[in-house]
């Protein structure tokens, strides 16, 4: 199922990026999303239910507050 996150996700992965200081490959490598589907993420904003998951979970292990991010960004 895929599920239409286009108003999170897009900047989600913008800032998560930026945040860490890391480029996507690197992303990808740590949350186990392709690289292409990163892509297709941030033109489309459409991502299954497993890579909402992966990016969410990378997210809450590395304690990342998006909140407070997206504030100071």
């Amino acid at each position: 199922m895929n599920i239409n996150c286009e108003y999170k996700i897009r900047e989600d992965i913008g800032f998560i990026i930026e945040a860490e200081g890391i480029n996507k490959l690197e992303l990808s490598e740590s949350t186990g999303i392709s690289r292409s589907t990163l892509d297709s993420i941030e033109k489309k904003g459409v991502a299954t239910n497993e890579v909402c998951e992966k990016l969410y979970s990378y997210i809450y292990e590395k304690n990342i507050d998006l909140i407070q991010l997206k504030k100071n960004l």
